[in-house]
């Protein structure tokens, strides 16, 4: 599966991921407990970029990855750690772009 999008959420960790041919929205709890919030077909989309389009819409915080991250199984322990990678280089990217956010978070 591939991660597409990691966020905190009460109890958990927000995942987007694509498996099994379908995009799912869910929470991963700190007990490794999955809990699918949202499926919604693979097919429905002409590619990766046309469905991150799309759900930006939607969830215009969701910050999806240009290259998703593949993965075997979805831990919480592992997730909060990859969501910190990924917070970083979001940090990095707006303090070289001179981007408010790269020093203050």
């Amino acid at each position: 599966m591939k991660i597409l999008s990691i966020d905190k959420a009460e109890g958990g960790e927000s995942v987007w991921i694509e498996d099994e041919g379908f995009y799912k929205d869910v929470v991963v709890d700190v007990n490794d407990v999955v809990h699918e919030r949202f499926r919604v077909p693979v097919s429905k989309y002409k590619n990766y970029d046309h469905f991150v389009a799309v759900m930006g819409k939607f969830d215009a915080y969701a910050a999806f990855r240009k290259k998703p991250v593949t993965v075997e199984k979805l831990d919480y322990e592992e997730l909060v750690v990859m969501r910190h990678g990924f917070e970083k280089e979001v940090r990095e990217y707006q303090k070289k772009m001179g981007m408010k956010g790269g020093d203050e978070q």
